[in-house]
């Protein structure tokens, strides 16, 4: 099953955590650990940082995104292969 049919079917999965699933998943398009600011997902999204984080912490909680080491002050991230 593919990760967007995961996450589809996932009952646990919120509307907006989908879709800042579908901007970061365009943002990080290779397997290699890259960082991700949350500001620029907001602005993509018009919403806060805030609730992007929020987002962004649920979907690495479910398996979804992998957190990588910091780098200077930004975390990085990849695309999971879906939930543990």
């Amino acid at each position: 099953m593919s990760i967007f049919a995961q996450l589809a079917t996932d009952r646990t999965i919120r509307g907006q955590t989908l879709k800042v699933y579908v901007i970061v998943a365009a943002l990080l398009v290779n397997d290699e650990p890259r960082i991700l600011k949350h500001s620029s997902v907001a602005r993509i999204l018009g919403w806060k940082r805030e609730n992007v984080s929020r987002e962004i912490r649920a979907l690495v909680r479910r398996g979804y995104l992998s957190e990588g080491v910091r780098d200077g002050r930004y975390k990085t991230y990849r695309l999971a292969q879906g939930p543990i």
